[in-house]
């Protein structure tokens, strides 16, 4: 086990191009500190697009670091089948809570499968975008910083909403929290093995989460908590007890921020639990403690591709196959959708352009009435519709005989002729031949 966190320091990373991507990030938290100018986002732990990269709580730095180091890293929205074939599935919820059961046995059995799998853990109890607007305060002018108290103040709100939704001690497979317990500052940091070579994030940290195992807790106060989600005591006893939860990196006062969770009766894949993701996100890695912190734990990365879970505790697609790729992914993904919005817009325009039903409005062609062809044509149609056959041979008779005055054209003696009538062809040239005698 020593052995298996014995850690050498690489230093394939180029240092630049990581300064490049947290700098980036800095620029925007203390370059951006007018309101005219376009303020970050603070979508959380998005790795890709323009949230992943304009927003302070994404985790697209952390993404280019791991490129960096030569993985293939995938974005995922469920654990499906695509899911199985990736080697380290890193999970960022989006919401406060624990695994569920099936999400838990989703994961072991994944680990089971090959022992070299890595699983990473981040809880969701940090608050980038509160971090950002305080520091901006203090970069602001006066009239800005009302702006920026408030802005800081909603995303307070919106986490502290979440953590209300919480109640008494909550339990999964691989450890219990407890949602009661108060913020808490780590000022200095001690592990737990001195075998362990692993550089701790910058400090002071708060920490509100901390993930224990059952003996941590009062029996009576865990059995107050799953009874109230219809949970037996003694089962959830028996399959805590198969997993081990140890704390690799505590502050110096005992509390666990980082931990591995083992279960060697299954599987000897390892379970790495970060109780706080702030270090490895966007404004976290503007700071060399944090980057340090995130290349110890790249180290512990085995080779293969590696899937960013962005989901929340209700994590779905547990037994599907579907694609990552979403339906709109192209209005999403760099550098594509640079040029996707146009063509899209494009697209529409000349749809409307061209389709029948939309586009400009036009004037359809006149019918001429003084084209002699639709006279000869409506007067065919009208001695068609008689089904008359001798009265239609005596209209184009009494035609030839009276307005063209030709005697000679066999058509002009249709109506008193016995012989059946020349075809049209003969009869036209009959005419045309007509028509030159006059002529000469």
């Amino acid at each position: 086990m020593q052995e298996r966190h014995r850690v050498v320091r690489q230093s394939t990373v180029s240092s630049s191009s990581i300064l490049l991507g947290a700098l980036t990030t800095l620029l925007l938290v203390f370059g951006g500190c007018g309101v005219s100018s376009k303020l970050p986002e603070s979508t959380y732990a998005e790795p890709d697009g323009w949230n992943g990269k304009n927003s302070v709580a994404g985790s697209s730095v952390f993404k280019r670091m791991l490129t960096n180091r030569g993985y293939n890293v995938y974005k995922l929205k469920g654990l499906s089948r695509r899911a199985k074939r990736l080697q380290t599935i890193i999970w960022f919820p989006t919401d406060l809570g624990v695994p569920s059961q099936a999400t838990c046995d989703w994961i072991d059995n994944w680990l089971a499968e090959d022992p070299d799998r890595l699983f990473i853990y981040f809880g969701r109890d940090c608050n980038p975008g509160e971090d950002y607007w305080n520091a901006a305060v203090r970069q602001a002018s006066p009239s800005d910083a009302i702006e920026f108290r408030n802005r800081a103040a909603l995303e307070k709100a919106d986490l502290d909403v979440q953590r209300q939704k919480l109640n008494g001690i909550l339990y999964c497979p691989w450890f219990m929290v407890d949602s009661r317990q108060p913020r808490t500052s780590i000022t200095s940091w001690r592990t737990s093995d001195d075998d362990i070579d692993f550089m701790p994030p910058a400090s002071p940290l708060d920490v509100v989460t901390r993930y224990a195992s059952l003996e941590a807790f009062a029996e009576d106060d865990v059995r107050a908590s799953i009874q109230q989600v219809e949970l037996n005591f003694e089962s959830v006893r028996t399959t805590m007890e198969s997993y081990v939860l140890q704390p690799l990196l505590t502050s110096s006062d005992g509390i666990p921020f980082l931990s591995q969770v083992t279960n060697v009766s299954r599987y000897s894949g390892r379970i790495y639990v970060v109780a706080n993701a702030g270090p490895v996100l966007n404004l976290g890695l503007t700071r060399a403690e944090n980057r340090d912190f995130a290349n110890s734990l790249i180290d512990w990365i085995p080779r293969g591709s590696i899937g960013i879970l962005l989901a929340s505790h209700k994590v779905s697609s547990l037994n599907s196959d579907e694609t990552e790729m979403e339906s709109f992914g192209m209005f999403r993904t760099w550098p594509i959708n640079l040029v996707s919005y146009h063509i899209a817009i494009l697209g529409i325009l000349l749809a409307i352009a061209y389709f029948p039903i939309f586009g400009r409005p036009r004037r359809l062609p006149d019918v001429s009435t003084q084209d002699f062809g639709e006279h000869v044509r409506a007067l065919g149609d009208a001695m068609r519709s008689t089904g008359d056959r001798k009265s239609a041979l005596h209209f184009i008779a009494h035609y030839f005989r009276t307005v063209r005055g030709d005697l000679h054209d066999p058509w002009s003696n249709a109506d008193l002729s016995p012989v059946e009538p020349l075809n049209t062809v003969t009869m036209s040239n009959h005419s045309q031949h007509s028509d030159q005698e006059k002529t000469s």
